[in-house]
C-alpha cells in the first residue's frame, strides 16, 4: 500500500550511472550527438503504484526529447496507493557534435599525474627503466569521435625513448569541425649502470659531455652553435644557481631549454652494452631495450686461486718511513696517544662531513667551525697523529690520503676556501693541486704529440697554447680559460727553473 519504489529502470540507448538500485534516486547518462530522444521505461515494485515522467517542456510519455550539447533533467514521480510519493532523477546529456574531449584515459603499467580530467590537456607519468613500451587506452564519450594515439589506433603499443617520450592523443569531434590534443610525457628512470656505446663515432655524438655516458633526457640550449646538448639531471644541477651555458659560458636567452625528443629517440636505437662486475660485457642491444635484462648484469666476479702463485717470488723491502713537513703540520692532537681512539675520532669527523653535505636545493651555509672543510681538517689531524704513533699502519695512511683528497674535492665542488690566519701554514692541498695541474699539462702535451717527460718547457708551452686556440675556435670558452690558467702555471714553472739556473751560475 505504501511502497513507492521502482523495481526496474531501463533507458535506451545508453546506460545509467551508477547502476540502478531501488534506493538510489540520482542517475546520469550520456548519449551520442546523433541521439535525439531517450526512452525511459520504469517498473514499480508494487503493482498498485503509479509513476509519471516530468521534464522541462513536457511530461507524461516515455520518450524524452534531448537537446544537443545540453543536459535534460528527467524526474520520475512514483506514487503509492496510500498517496506516498518518491522521486527518481535522471540527468541526460546529449553530446555536441562539436565536442572533442575524452571521458577517460588510462596507461598500462603507470599512473597519470594529475589524475585524468576531460578538461586537463597535459599529463606526465614516471616508469621504471626496464619498461620499453606503453599502451594508452583513451575513451571518447561519443562513438562518432575519431581518436588516434601518435597517429595510430588506440591500444597500439608505443615504443619509449631512453628518457622522455611525448605521446599525443588526438580527438576529432563527430562532425569533424573540432580537434583537441591530450599530451602525455612518459619518463623512464635512468638505467642504474654505466652503458657503453659500441660505435666510437656515435659515442662522441650521443654522450653527455659531463657524465660521458649516453645522454639521458637530452636538453639542447636554444641558439647554441655548435649545438650544446646535456643530460637533463646534469644540466639542472649545473644551472641551479647560475643560468649560463656550461660549455660556452654564455647566459641563457628566453625559452632557452629545448627538450630534444628526436635525439632521445636516436639514442634509444643506438647499439650499446653494459660492463659487468666480472670484467666482461652484457650482450649488445639497443639502449632502449638494454634495461630489460639489467638483472642479468649483476654477475659477481670469480675469485682466482692465488695460493701458490707468488710462492717463489722474492720482493725485498727497503721501505723507510719518512715524515714530511706538511705531515708534521697536521700533528695537532696533543692529549691522546691511543691509536685506536685517534682512528675512531677521525672516523667520527668523516661521518660528520658526509652528514653535512648539502642536499639538492639546500643552502650551502654552515655554522662557525662546522663547515665541510672543518670536519675534514679535524679528521686529518686525528689520522696524522695516529700515524705518528703507528707509522707503518697502511690503513691509516690510506684514510689520511682519502681525507686530503676529499678536502681538495670539496673546495673545488662547493667553492669553499678555508680562511687562514696571517701566519698560518699553507693549505695541505697545495702540493696536490700542483700535481694535478702538472698531470693536466702532460695530458695536453701528449694530445699534441709532445712528451712532457723529455721535451723542453718551451715545447710544452707551445702545445698548451695550441690547445687553447683550438678550444677558442670551437667555441668552448670555459675550457679555454682553464687551459689558459694551465699555461700561466707552466710559465711560472719555467721562470722558476730559469731563476735556479741563474743562481747556479
Amino acid at each position: 500500500m505504501d511502497d513507492c519504489t521502482l523495481e526496474k529502470l531501463v533507458v535506451k540507448p545508453g546506460k545509467l550511472s551508477p547502476n540502478f538500485q531501488k534506493n538510489e534516486t540520482e542517475y546520469s547518462i550520456t548519449v551520442a550527438s546523433n541521439v535525439e530522444k531517450l526512452s525511459v521505461d520504469p517498473l514499480t515494485s508494487d503493482s498498485g503504484a503509479s509513476y509519471c515522467l516530468r521534464f522541462e517542456g513536457g511530461g507524461g510519455g516515455k520518450e524524452v526529447p534531448l537537446i544537443e550539447g545540453a543536459v535534460v533533467d528527467v524526474r520520475i514521480e512514483v506514487s503509492a496507493e496510500d498517496g506516498t510519493i518518491k522521486n527518481y532523477y535522471i540527468h541526460a546529456k546529449r553530446l555536441s557534435a562539436k565536442d572533442a574531449t575524452l571521458s577517460d584515459l588510462q596507461l598500462t603499467g603507470g599512473k597519470l599525474v594529475p589524475s585524468f580530467s576531460p578538461d586537463v590537456m597535459y599529463y606526465s607519468c614516471l616508469l621504471p627503466c626496464n619498461v620499453a613500451n606503453v599502451t594508452l587506452k583513451p575513451v571518447a564519450p561519443d562513438p562518432k569521435n575519431v581518436v588516434t594515439v601518435c597517429g595510430e589506433k588506440p591500444g597500439t603499443p608505443m615504443p619509449l625513448n631512453v628518457g622522455e617520450t611525448n605521446i599525443p592523443v588526438e580527438v576529432t569531434s563527430a562532425d569533424g569541425s573540432n580537434k583537441q590534443v591530450y599530451s602525455i610525457d612518459v619518463m623512464r628512470k635512468q638505467v642504474p649502470r654505466y652503458v657503453k656505446i659500441v660505435d666510437a663515432s656515435l659515442a662522441q655524438k650521443y654522450e653527455c659531455p659531463y657524465s660521458l655516458s649516453p645522454i639521458y633526457r637530452p636538453i639542447t640550449i636554444r641558439g647554441s652553435d655548435p649545438k650544446h646538448t646535456y643530460s637533463a639531471p646534469n644540466l639542472e644541477e649545473k644551472t641551479r644557481t647560475n643560468k649560463v651555458d656550461p660549455l660556452s659560458g654564455m647566459p641563457f636567452g628566453k625559452d632557452w631549454k629545448i627538450i630534444d625528443y628526436e635525439l632521445d629517440k636516436q639514442v634509444a636505437s643506438t647499439v650499446a652494452k653494459i660492463p659487468l662486475t666480472n670484467g666482461g660485457f652484457s650482450s649488445e642491444g639497443k639502449i632502449g631495450a638494454l634495461a630489460a635484462d639489467i638483472a642479468k648484469c649483476n654477475i659477481s666476479p670469480t675469485a682466482a686461486d692465488v695460493k701458490d702463485k707468488f710462492k717463489d717470488t722474492q720482493a725485498p723491502i727497503n721501505h723507510t718511513v719518512q715524515v714530511r713537513k706538511w705531515e708534521k703540520n697536521l700533528h695537532k692532537i696533543f692529549d691522546e696517544t691511543d691509536v685506536t681512539k685517534l682512528r675512531g675520532a677521525g672516523a667520527e669527523f668523516v661521518e660528520k662531513y658526509f652528514d653535512s653535505l648539502p642536499k639538492p636545493g639546500q643552502s650551502r651555509q654552515w655554522m662557525e667551525d662546522e663547515s665541510l672543510l672543518d670536519h675534514l681538517e679535524n679528521a686529518s689531524f686525528f689520522y696524522a697523529t695516529a700515524i705518528k704513533f703507528k707509522p707503518k699502519d697502511a690503513y691509516l695512511h690510506m684514510r689520511l690520503d682519502q681525507v686530503l683528497e676529499e678536502s681538495y674535492y670539496a673546495e673545488d665542488l662547493f667553492g669553499l676556501k678555508k680562511e687562514e690566519e696571517a701566519e698560518a701554514l699553507p693549505s695541505f692541498n697545495i702540493q696536490a693541486k700542483e700535481s694535478s695541474k702538472d698531470e693536466e699539462c702532460a695530458a695536453i702535451c701528449k694530445l699534441r704529440g709532445v712528451d712532457a717527460g723529455t721535451a723542453p718547457i718551451a715545447l710544452q708551452l707551445k702545445a698548451i697554447d695550441e690547445e687553447y686556440h683550438a678550444l677558442v675556435d670551437s667555441g668552448q670558452s670555459g675550457k679555454a680559460d682553464h687551459v689558459q690558467g694551465l699555461y700561466a702555471f707552466k710559465s711560472k714553472q719555467a721562470s722558476q727553473v730559469g731563476m735556479v739556473y741563474i743562481d747556479d751560475l
